[in-house]
């Protein structure tokens, strides 16, 4: 049953994964990382650096370079620089990489896309931000699998637990038993012998050990 959950759950998972990719796709924000790539490629070729400048609020990414004026990229109506962004502007160089790290979000239709740039090689790339309810649904599966594996695992634990135990005790009682033979003669075996926590007897066809609380007893036949 609860590798049946784990499965179910997972499949889940991967649907929910394959729609969130279609949702997170999205056409402006598309020709955005292309043309935010075209920038990089244009810096190389030209061998001067291209500056992109990031005002929140703005339904504009401006570009700077020098001695030559740009088009600023416009974003769509009702589009704007969202103020979660954690840089104010950006640099490539004319090797391509960018001068510092971070995360620009912007707000498309009342959807919110995060650019996150990589400061190594000019590296980005663009996802839609996680709402609180995806979240929070992510961690109630998450929950949801590792119960399902403590359902799983942790009877089989406690199986081996139990068993292991009961060789040490089954050892340990003959270990007593061979201590207690060569130690007593039979007149006090067949009185009993306590020691310890075991209890040793025996009789005209047998010998036993047996624990104190009566849970362990083992005999041997002659």
């Amino acid at each position: 049953m609860g590798i049946i959950s784990v499965l179910l759950i997972v499949q889940v998972n991967h649907l929910s994964s394959k729609k969130e990719t279609r949702e997170t796709a999205n056409p402006f924000m598309n020709s955005l990382i292309l043309k935010l790539n075209y920038l990089k490629s244009k810096a190389i070729k030209d061998g001067k650096p291209i500056t992109l400048i990031f005002n929140h609020y703005s339904n504009k990414i401006t570009v700077k370079e020098p001695s030559i004026e740009n088009n600023d990229i416009k974003l769509p109506d009702h589009s704007f620089i969202y103020p979660q962004t954690n840089i104010n502007y950006l640099t490539f160089d004319n090797k391509g990489n960018t001068n510092k790290f971070g995360t620009v979000y912007i707000s498309v239709n009342k959807v919110i896309y995060k650019v996150v740039f990589h400061i190594e090689k000019g590296r980005m790339r663009y996802e839609k931000r996680k709402i609180k309810a995806s979240i929070l649904i992510d961690s109630m599966l998450s929950f949801t699998i590792m119960i399902a594996m403590c359902n799983l695992l942790l009877p089989m634990i406690l199986q081996l637990n139990y068993s292991f135990k009961n060789k040490l005790d089954y050892i340990n009682m003959k270990r007593v038993m061979l201590l207690t033979l060569k130690h007593n003669d039979q007149k006090d075996l067949n009185k009993g012998v306590k020691i310890a926590d075991y209890e040793i007897k025996l009789d005209n066809y047998k010998i036993c050990i047996k624990s104190k609380d009566y849970l362990n007893e083992k005999c041997y036949y002659k």
